[in-house]
């Protein structure tokens, strides 16, 4: 993906697994794709409307809660776990 976008972030409330996403990126010398520790439960430590898109593989409702980091017209799209059934949402402020 980071060859179609500017700029990605990935998050996850693991720190083990940051550090072994970190390790490989470095490997992979991709320049324009950071990873951080982070968890929805609280504030994210994120801009307010500083993303266009967010994925997120638990579903839009963990991260709707947080729609003040997605930018107005944003779209939020989540892939429920264990459902084949996708869907998209579009947040409007």
């Amino acid at each position: 993906m980071s060859r179609y976008t500017e700029s990605l972030v990935g998050f996850d409330n693991s720190i083990e697994l940051m550090n072994i996403a970190n390790s490989l990126l470095k490997e992979s010398k991709v320049s324009n794709l950071k990873f951080i520790y982070a968890t929805t439960k609280t504030q994210l430590p994120f801009q307010d409307e500083q993303f266009d898109l967010i994925y997120d593989r638990r579903g839009p409702t963990s991260i709707l809660n947080h729609s003040r980091i997605l930018q107005t017209g944003g779209t939020v799209f989540g892939i429920h776990s264990g459902s084949l059934e996708k869907e998209k949402r579009t947040i409007r402020k």
